[in-house]
């Protein structure tokens, strides 16, 4: 099995309502998918059992858990769709079959697949290709393509990594799915530019930025020293902190305010640079030079216990508020710490930095 062509549709198509990309397959010599395929179904859910959650609005859990029927055979394409939405879903997608009321216009040699990011869904496509010709070929190890032996799980960690330098940060894939949940067409421009509706009214954002920010304002908020010295003037308690340039003076300031500190970027974000609960001079000169990486001045504070809360204010209304917890496992008794960690990071959702999922 192969895909001969793809097309990108970036909204509205005869196919579905939503963005798709179309893809013609070459399925010849690809065996049937019938439900009383009970071994391919068990190889197929023992590398995807998110499969057997899938909705049967489209028709497709009664092929994939068997059962009703019995003589029909399941378009190898259907069973490819569900395939590439599944994959994408586990490297951070939401997504569903769109069959509902399109069936007519995909043919028997061709699949619609929903997507986030086109570049994503049609790696997901290939990957699933492979994998429908290992299911239904004599050997189950073998491609097929090349002849080369088939590792799923090699194969779908090269996919997740693709995926996670591909798409948009979490928050960011957030803002679409609700604009399109409110029937606001939303679409990825460039980088993290976003564009919310079309027209006279479209409005963009990038990261939390949006058309309407004050650009005085998002530079002050950018400024950690100006920021504090607006809190101050607005009778708000703030951390004890001074700004520095150099080692000497983060040590001078570091006892000035008395161990341990925090040493941070004036201008820094995600956490970058930062370093928590400096105890000594070498510790803060260490941190410093860390710091001075994303910014030519640096922050040396005082260490405030708590927790840490981020909350959402929207035309002068508290909206939201989100409690963060730092990455942690919890003790079973049986495991040891290193192995209940490499549980926490199998989960594929896991990627490196702030933005992942």
């Amino acid at each position: 099995m192969k895909i001969t062509a793809t097309s990108i549709f970036v909204g509205p198509s005869i196919y579905s309502q939503r963005p798709v990309v179309h893809c013609t397959l070459d399925a010849a010599g690809q065996l049937p998918w019938r439900p009383s395929d009970s071994g391919l179904r068990d190889n197929l859910f023992g590398r995807l059992p998110g499969l057997r959650a899938h909705s049967e609005l489209c028709g497709a859990r009664k092929f994939l858990e068997g059962g009703e029927g019995e003589g029909e055979a399941f378009p190898i394409s259907h069973l490819f769709e569900h395939i590439s939405i599944e994959l994408q879903n586990l490297a951070g997608a939401d997504l569903s079959c769109v069959r509902v009321g399109a069936a007519d216009q995909i043919g028997p040699n061709s699949a619609a697949v929903p997507y986030e990011e086109p570049e994503v869904c049609i790696e997901a496509a290939r990957l699933a290709c492979d994998l429908i010709a290992s299911l239904t070929s004599a050997d189950p190890q073998s491609t097929g393509a090349d002849g080369q032996k088939f590792d799923f799980e090699g194969r779908f960690t090269e996919f997740a990594r693709f995926a996670a330098a591909t798409m948009l940060p979490v928050q960011d894939r957030a803002l679409i799915r609700a604009a399109r949940a409110l029937d606001i067409p939303a679409r990825r421009l460039v980088g993290r530019t976003i564009a919310l509706g079309d027209g006279r009214y479209q409005q963009r954002l990038s990261a939390t930025k949006t058309s309407l920010t004050n650009v005085v304002s998002n530079d002050l908020a950018a400024n950690k020293d100006y920021s504090r010295r607006v809190f101050m003037d607005l009778g708000l308690p703030i951390p004890r902190y001074e700004r520095v340039y150099t080692g000497r003076e983060a040590g001078d300031a570091a006892r000035r305010i008395g161990f341990p500190v925090v040493v941070k970027p004036n201008n820094g974000s995600m956490g970058s640079g930062v370093s928590v609960g400096m105890k000594n001079r070498r510790a803060v000169a260490a941190a410093f030079k860390r710091a001075r990486e994303f910014s030519r001045s640096v922050l040396v504070e005082e260490v405030v216990e708590g927790a840490d809360y981020r909350m959402l204010v929207i035309n002068g209304r508290l909206c939201a508020a989100s409690k963060r917890v730092p990455g942690h496992v919890v003790g079973d008794g049986v495991h040891t710490i290193e192995a209940l960690v490499n549980k926490v990071n199998s989960d594929p959702r896991r990627g490196t930095g702030p933005t992942s999922s």
